[in-house]
């Protein structure tokens, strides 16, 4: 048994490092990497093609300099990850709920958005949010784009609205962002309630 102790120590050793460093630095730095990652928030909620999910929310992630984390969070609180979710009031859909409008916008429509697999909707995500590149340095400034791009550098005490939309209509339609329930949604209110989704699950929303 004493013996057989040893020889378990020996194979660990040598896994961990003498196979590494006998490869070269670049394999050594592998094991280590492997070893080291870190999980994506919410990658468990993930149940269709989760690799390649993943990987490409990566991808996408790198070519718009964002924290990973940020885009599923997003995604998360705005469809569950799930790709097939509509919303019955205006027809919003997929993972960041495109509108329909936006959807045309992107060369697609709602329906056909619906019918891709989540790894294929990926795509549009990152079409939708490119334009916006050099503009996304918080996990605000990336929902801001989502829920109403024109928000994106307003002070804290804008009130949402639009030209088609009144500030009343607006808070009607999302009476969780208009937390002192006084009909208007301020870009402060706004912050303040994904603040407390942020805290609840752990999100940074200045970290790269």
């Amino acid at each position: 048994m004493k013996y057989l102790k040893i020889r378990l120590y020996l194979l660990v050793f040598i896994f961990f490092n003498v196979i590494p460093y006998s490869m070269g630095k670049s394999a050594a730095d592998g094991f280590i990497s492997i070893k080291n990652e870190k999980q994506m928030l919410f990658q468990d909620k993930v149940k269709q093609n989760k690799d390649s999910f993943l990987k490409k929310v990566k991808e996408i992630s790198e070519k718009l300099n964002i924290n990973p984390d940020w885009l599923m969070f997003l995604m998360y609180n705005e469809s569950g990850l799930d790709s097939t979710v509509v919303n019955k009031m205006g027809g919003a859909t997929g993972l960041v709920q495109f509108m329909p409008a936006t959807a045309k916008g992107l060369g697609t429509t709602t329906e056909q958005l619906r019918a891709m697999s989540n790894v294929e909707q990926l795509d549009y995500v990152c079409k939708y949010f490119a334009p916006y590149k050099n503009r996304i340095t918080s996990a605000y400034d990336l929902y801001s784009i989502c829920f109403m791009p024109i928000i994106l550098g307003k002070p804290d005490s804008w009130v949402l609205k639009t030209k088609n939309l009144s500030a009343k209509t607006i808070a009607r339609y999302n009476p969780a962002f208009d937390l002192n329930k006084d009909k208007q949604i301020t870009v402060a209110e706004w912050k303040r309630y994904l603040d407390i989704k942020f805290a609840k699950y752990g999100v940074n929303p200045f970290e790269l």
